[in-house]
C-alpha cells in the first residue's frame, strides 16, 4: 500500500465480496487486514468519515430530530457513547459500506475484524453469499452482548460446518463483521437517513421496519482484533471532568476486557429457544 492510496476503485469496491472501512491514518490497521485475507477473497477497503473534529452543529446535522435529542441529553449526562465519532461511525456503515451494495450482498467489516480461515473459504467459493443474501434480515459474523445470546436451536441454513439461526436482536450488538443482503441494503439507508440510531442498534432498526430478522453465524467466524478505539468517546461532553479525562479509550477497553473475564459480555449462543 506504500506509495499510493490504500482505497479501492469504485470497480474494486463493486467486485468486492468484503469491504472494510478504514481511517486514513490507520495503516496498521489496513495491514493486519491485508495479511488475514491475503489473496484468498476479493476486498477492498473505503474511506472511513472522520468525524472527530466535527463541530456540534455539523454532527448534529446529520441526526434526525428524536437522535439529535437523545444525542444532546447524554452528553448533558457525562455519557459520550454519541460522540461525534460514533456518529462518524455511523454514517460510515450507512454511506460507504452499506452504500456500495447493489446487485448482490456483501460481508461489512470495520478493520479491526479478523475472520477464520474457514469461513473465508466459504466467502472466496460464493457459498456464504449464496446462502447470505436470501435473508430476510442481516446475519452477524461478530457479535456481543450484555445477556446470554438467544437464538433457535433450529437453523435457517448451513454453510460448511457453519450454522446460520435467527436470534434475539435485544441487546445483540457490534457492527465489525456483519453480512447485508442486496434486497435489505437500501431500506437500512433509508431508514438511517438521516440517522435514528447508532450503527449497531440492530433490534432498534428491525422495530422500525428496516428488516425482519437478526440472524447469528455459529460459531462465530470474526473477532475483534487487539486495537484501540478510533472513536472519539469522551469528546463533546458538557460534564468538564469527564472531558478531562485523557485515557478514556484505555478505560472504556479495561472495562470491556474485565467484562468478558468476569462473564458479563458475550459472544457465542448461550440459549437455545
Amino acid at each position: 500500500m506504500r506509495g499510493s492510496s490504500p482505497f479501492g476503485s469504485p470497480e474494486q469496491i463493486a467486485d468486492a465480496a468484503i469491504l472494510y472501512a478504514s481511517l486514513d491514518d490507520q495503516r496498521a490497521r489496513r495491514e493486519n487486514v491485508c495479511r488475514n485475507i491475503g489473496s484468498r477473497v476479493r476486498f477492498a477497503f473505503v474511506r472511513c468519515i472522520d468525524g472527530r473534529a466535527w463541530t456540534e452543529e455539523e454532527t448534529n446535522s446529520r441526526l434526525s430530530d428524536q437522535m439529535r435529542q437523545l444525542r444532546e441529553k447524554s452528553l448533558r449526562e457525562g455519557k459520550t457513547w454519541l460522540a461525534s465519532g460514533a456518529i462518524a461511525c455511523a454514517s460510515t456503515h450507512r454511506d460507504n459500506l452499506i452504500g456500495n451494495i447493489r446487485d448482490k450482498g456483501k460481508v461489512l467489516c470495520e478493520d479491526d475484524a479478523v475472520i477464520k480461515d474457514a469461513f473465508l473459504n466459504h466467502i472466496a467459493d460464493g457459498s456464504a453469499a449464496e446462502v447470505l443474501d436470501a435473508l430476510d434480515g442481516i446475519a452477524m459474523l461478530h457479535y456481543i452482548s450484555p445477556r446470554p445470546v438467544q437464538a433457535d436451536r433450529a437453523p435457517v441454513a448451513q454453510i460448511g460446518n457453519y450454522t446460520v439461526h435467527r436470534a434475539n436482536p435485544k441487546g445483540l450488538a457490534s457492527a465489525a463483521s456483519y453480512f447485508v443482503p442486496a434486497n435489505i441494503a437500501p431500506r437500512i439507508k433509508s431508514f438511517q437517513s438521516p440517522l435514528r440510531v447508532s450503527v449497531d442498534h440492530w433490534d432498534l432498526m428491525i422495530d422500525g421496519g428496516a428488516f425482519a430478522n437478526l440472524y447469528v453465524i455459529h460459531p462465530a467466524p470474526a473477532r475483534v482484533g487487539d486495537f484501540p478505539t478510533t472513536i472519539n468517546y469522551g469528546v463533546g461532553s458538557k460534564n468538564k471532568i469527564l472531558d478531562r479525562l485523557r485515557h478514556i479509550r484505555l478505560l472504556r477497553r479495561i472495562k470491556w476486557v474485565l467484562g468478558r473475564a468476569s462473564h458479563k459480555y458475550f459472544e457465542s449462543i448461550t440459549e437455545w429457544s
